[in-house]
């Protein structure tokens, strides 16, 4: 998500990457991408918001809405 932001779908080895402008202020921007080792509480919901804040700012909130929705719109369609 944030390589695709950033312009650069496909950057394995690339570490001269500067922060994006959407990047919460609060927390530390790295390249690769890894959890503080001071960071304390619930990280999971940490990447919830810093996803939540790109798709905002690129106003694609959408895709979020769509992604959550469709693993369990997809499990009601096997279901029947």
């Amino acid at each position: 998500m944030v390589r695709c932001s950033l312009g650069h779908i496909n950057f394995q080895e690339k570490t001269d990457c500067s922060e994006p402008e959407w990047w919460p202020e609060d927390f530390p921007f790295t390249i690769p991408f890894t959890k503080p080792k001071k960071f304390t509480g619930n990280w999971a919901q940490k990447m919830k918001e810093i996803i939540i804040i790109c798709y905002q700012f690129h106003r694609s909130v959408f895709y979020y809405a769509f992604a959550t929705i469709w693993p369990l719109m997809s499990m009601r369609v096997y279901a029947l």
